[in-house]
């Protein structure tokens, strides 16, 4: 019984830190809806979708750090823990200098792709961008040492701050720029937070121990395009909506995502909390195919819930969410929410089939990236028809994953021990 207290308690706390910093950012999303300017929010929007695609080398990073540092802590491998992190640290700050660079030399070719009137957002996510590239080292030690208290409380402290400001920044009359400047400011405090309690590793009796990076390396290339694949499935097609469509429908599109896309957080507790326990067993060679269960079970309860709420309600939700703005994305809302409940459990079965080192769903899932976005991009009549391309894709990923997951459950993994023998090391 002691998985069961174990994970649901870590579980409960994470989910209540990321519920805790999603009605934050419901707040900030809420907030920006109402007081920006006509059309700023649906670049706001964009460009944190944006945001979300061109991070994935450093998102990725964090999955492998978790990874390693979860393998490490089962032998005490402290030294290579540090030699980890600061390594990571380094080739990360120079990633996001290279990726402000870049942002700056293609801000106006950016801003005219998506129709805005200034490439100055575009610049200042550069800078955010710089930023949000040095979390994920300490990020992914904190969860693979399984400290999930400053990792919420990272969440929490970070949002509070990105609110905050935004809302400061927003009525002195900074529009679109002041909600990317306040963001810039909430990554910063989550930083401090994730690094003060591996203060232990910065002093000189944990001497370092060299790691072989090319193992590293090599498990990062399944862990990149896995993290690729769903930004693109996750976010791509509201950048082309705003490419295709004009900026009020963009405006109504990004409302109807941000509203569906909320249940897509629902799932993430789950998998922080699953992911380093599945590796922890795998390295152990004992079986983890019960916290992949009760994983799936916990996020088709709680998103297939939401969903519900989505489709019975929809119109409610639109009047209570943004006071009467935006009723054109009244009949989006429950089909977004069906697509974001699929994608949610594709994503729990992703980071389980990471965590065991089975790889072959990669060929699959990157063949649907594909064909969703060839979809989207040859049938746009209207927006509801690119919701419903997100729907049926959706669902073809978590069938074919489905099968992938359980169909080689005759060949023991890694000489698997007993579910009750799981039960006894957590």
């Amino acid at each position: 019984m002691r998985l069961i207290g174990s994970f649901e308690r870590q579980v409960s706390f994470i989910f209540i830190a990321l519920t805790l910093g999603n009605i934050g950012n419901f707040i900030f999303h809420i907030y920006m809806g109402r007081y920006l300017p006509e059309t700023e929010y649906g670049i706001l929007y964009r460009l944190l979708a944006l945001l979300m695609i061109v991070s994935v080398p450093a998102a990725t990073i964090q999955t492998v750090i978790t990874k390693y540092t979860a393998h490490f802590k089962v032998f005490s491998q402290y030294g290579k823990i540090r030699f980890l992190l600061f390594n990571f640290l380094k080739r990360l700050s120079a990633y996001g200098f290279l990726g402000f660079l870049i942002f700056l030399a293609a801000s106006g070719r950016i801003a005219s792709w998506q129709h805005f009137p200034s490439n100055r957002p575009v610049m200042i996510l550069g800078v955010l961008l710089l930023l949000s590239v040095i979390a994920p080292a300490a990020g992914g030690v904190i969860q693979g040492l399984q400290r999930f208290d400053y990792l919420g409380w990272s969440t929490i402290l970070g949002t509070a701050s990105r609110l905050i400001f935004g809302i400061i920044f927003v009525f002195l009359g900074l529009g679109v720029n002041g909600a990317l400047a306040a963001s810039i400011l909430a990554i910063l405090v989550g930083i401090c937070i994730l690094f003060f309690p591996l203060k232990f590793l910065f002093k000189p009796k944990e001497t370092e121990e060299k790691v072989d990076f090319k193992e590293i390396y090599r498990y990062s290339a399944p862990v990149i395009f896995s993290v690729l694949f769903f930004m693109i499935l996750t976010n791509i097609d509201v950048l082309l909506v705003g490419n295709f469509f004009d900026p009020i429908k963009a405006e109504t599109y990004s409302t109807a995502a941000f509203v569906g896309r909320m249940i897509l957080f629902l799932p993430l507790p789950i998998v922080v909390v699953m992911f380093p326990k599945a590796s922890e067993l795998y390295a152990q060679r004992r079986d983890s195919s019960y916290i992949l269960k009760r994983s799936l079970l916990y996020v088709g309860l709680l998103a297939g819930g939401a969903t519900l709420v989505c489709f019975l309600f929809p119109s409610l939700i639109i009047k209570l969410i943004w006071a009467g703005k935006y009723q054109a994305s009244t009949p989006l809302v429950g089909k977004f929410a069906l697509a974001m409940t699929l994608f949610g459990l594709v994503n729990i079965l992703l980071f389980y089939q990471l965590s065991i080192h089975r790889f072959k769903y990669l060929y699959w899932t990157g063949a649907l990236t594909l064909i969703q976005i060839v979809a989207i991009t040859l049938f746009h009549n209207t927006l509801s028809q690119v919701v419903w391309i997100l729907v049926v894709n959706g669902l073809l990923l978590f069938i074919v994953n489905q099968f992938l997951v359980w169909m080689p459950k005759r060949v023991p993994l890694r000489a698997q021990k007993t579910t009750e023998d799981t039960e006894k090391i957590l």
